[in-house]
């Protein structure tokens, strides 16, 4: 991925709680050109966060849907980085289209290098699709070299695909990849997620995928079921039960696969699908928080942002 010299091009201060958060909008050019819009949130302070939180978001989602979550991260003390996705929110690139699930991967390593994260002062948090891109970045870094973070967390992560399709509409896509590979293919107009449908419009939320898309995402969910044991980082998985979007008995099967020796699942009894959209997501950002910290402790630098008190398991 290459980068502009100067990519910040917007930055405002809020209070939050009892703390300010400057907040800075960014540029990044991948590799293909697709301009990537990065938010980035950290503590106001007389120095910089030691520790990078990247925060990546689902399909047909953006950023901006977890403004919130960088904010309580930038308030643990860390430097949140939210992007959106190529193809979704404010990126370029175009709608919900990939050649290869391998495109998502690569912006996701990019940003990380473009902000100077320490693989040993870096975390990440997946959800949904963003948790199988998570994934992937994960086997595809630890089957040669080193990992990109320190420690990765997935929420309700794409591990296998429950919305049916008709057999008509898949046959059609199978064709329509290889000849016409840009065709859409409208998705349900209302949102399996209860909490998504109940959403004011969303202008940003897209509502169509091409064929060639599909079929990446249905290539990375089998290619990260084969390759879990490269998965050598510390791993947590936090997983709705009462999703409708993902199969939410997937992860409690994979993880067994997975090779970390530090790796754990839990599920949220009555969460759906988008653990930050929940009422208590919160509480579940201050669990995944505290897990992150047994990994990437704070540094002297770190401490001058005083970090919340643990939350009782």
């Amino acid at each position: 991925m290459t980068v502009p010299a100067t990519a910040a091009f917007a930055a405002t201060w809020r209070l939050a709680g009892s703390r300010r958060i400057v907040e800075r909008t960014h540029r990044v050019l991948a590799g293909d050109g697709a301009e990537l819009r990065v938010r980035e949130f950290e503590g106001a302070g007389s120095a910089s966060a030691s520790r990078t939180l990247l925060l990546v978001h689902g399909a047909f989602e953006h950023g901006a849907l977890y403004e919130h979550a960088g904010r309580y991260f930038a308030e643990r003390g860390w430097r949140a980085l939210v992007p959106d996705l190529r193809g979704h929110g404010l990126s370029g690139g175009e709608p919900m289209h990939v050649r290869r699930f391998a495109e998502y991967v690569a912006d996701l390593r990019g940003i990380l290098q473009r902000f100077d994260a320490e693989p040993d002062r870096t975390a990440i948090i997946g959800n949904s699709m963003g948790g199988l891109a998570t994934a992937r970045l994960t086997q595809s870094a630890d089957r040669g070299g080193p990992s990109p973070a320190a420690a990765v967390a997935l929420c309700s992560p794409l591990l296998r695909i429950v919305t049916p399709v008709p057999v008509m509409t898949l046959a059609a896509g199978k064709m329509c990849r290889l000849l016409r590979p840009r065709t859409r293919f409208a998705v349900p107009p209302r949102p399996l997620d209860p909490r998504v449908a109940a959403r004011p419009h969303d202008p940003l939320r897209r509502t169509s995928v091409t064929a060639s898309w599909f079929f990446a995402v249905r290539r990375a969910v089998k290619a990260v079921w084969k390759d879990a044991a490269r998965i050598e980082t510390p791993l947590h998985i936090m997983q709705s039960g009462a999703d409708r979007v993902v199969c939410p008995l997937a992860p409690g099967v994979w993880i067994n696969e997975v090779g970390a020796a530090d790796r754990s699942c839990e599920v949220l009894p009555g969460a759906c699908h988008e653990v930050f959209q929940e009422p208590e997501w919160r509480r579940h950002a201050a669990r995944l928080a505290d897990w992150f910290e047994n990994h990437v402790p704070a540094t002297q630098q770190d401490a001058t942002f005083a970090p919340y008190p643990r939350v009782a398991a």
